[in-house]
């Protein structure tokens, strides 16, 4: 939606893996996920190994120029990477995660 709305959405991508959805089908378009294609489209994409200083200075460049920064880690993969690290910057930040931290549903499940 905000490359829709004409922003530049660049999506930061593990250099091993990918975005997991790049596999999601069938319906493939050249070897790519039609899915994939459709929630991604008019994004950039740059794959950066967050585990490695080169790849955290690159991450740190970018947030220090964006304007909204997103990202959908897990708690605990969140605190160990190098994004927790970031620079406080002016950027709007979210964080998506399908997992309950702290709601008494989650309570409720343990």
């Amino acid at each position: 939606m905000l490359t829709d709305a004409g922003a530049r959405v660049i999506k930061v991508e593990d250099p091993a893996r990918g975005d997991e959805t790049r596999r999601w089908g069938p319906p493939f378009v050249d070897g790519i996920s039609a899915y994939f294609l459709a929630i991604n489209r008019n994004k950039e994409s740059i794959a950066i190994d967050l585990k490695r200083a080169s790849g955290a200075d690159v991450a740190r460049r970018l947030v220090e120029r964006a304007d909204v920064v997103v990202d959908n880690f897990l708690p605990a993969q969140r605190s160990a990477s190098s994004i927790a690290r970031l620079p406080a910057t002016t950027a709007t930040r979210l964080s998506v995660t399908n997992l309950a931290t702290t709601s008494s549903r989650r309570r409720n499940r343990d």
